[in-house]
């Protein structure tokens, strides 16, 4: 039996279907999940719905761009408009992750879900900050991760001076065209 409780966290993301398969190594362990720097992406998208607790330290982020959709999927197809595919199948990954979502319980609005040709993320209330046309990327905070993460105790740390996140970081993030999840919670 593993003994492993806690996992310590800093990834910028990467494959889906494989972040999913290292995550299911995980699944119902119940473990404390600590971010140092950032998990973003598949590490925020597959991961962080497994934790029992889940840990942000002073500075660290979690940054999601959603997961692979039926929106997803028809604009990747529309740009490739006949063009030779790139090998991945996003359609048995895009059924890959409504297993692991059904096995897991996760929202829908965790992984920025949306239909085909729609651009409305199910299961999701609230209004972004610093959204507009260029935003890529949205900065979980505590409030969103907290209503999407409903069976995980969320802790998100302050510093010294009593911030998550200081000013100049929140402002690099917004050049990267990373908008705040504000009041958006999963419903």
């Amino acid at each position: 039996m593993p003994t492993t409780t806690e996992l310590v966290l800093t990834s910028r993301g990467g494959s889906a279907g494989e972040a999913m398969r290292i995550a299911e190594r995980f699944e119902g362990r119940g473990l404390t999940m600590r971010v140092v720097g950032e998990c973003n992406s598949s590490c925020a998208n597959y991961l962080l719905p497994l934790a029992r607790r889940l840990i942000v330290e002073p500075g660290a982020v979690i940054v999601i761009h959603g997961g692979i959709d039926p929106s997803l999927i028809s604009r990747t197809q529309a740009a490739a408009n006949g063009m030779a595919d790139s090998g991945v199948d996003l359609e048995a990954i895009a059924a890959q992750q409504r297993a692991f979502m059904n096995r897991n319980g996760i929202n829908p609005g965790w992984l920025l879900y949306r239909e085909a040709g729609s651009t409305a993320v199910e299961r999701l209330d609230g209004a972004w900050a610093d959204f507009d046309a260029n935003t890529k990327a949205w900065l979980v905070e505590e409030t969103m991760a907290r209503s999407c993460l409903p069976n995980t105790i969320v802790e998100y740390q302050i510093d010294r001076r009593g911030e998550w996140l200081g000013e100049s970081r929140r402002r690099a993030l917004r050049r990267q065209n990373v908008a705040r999840s504000n009041t958006v919670v999963c419903n």
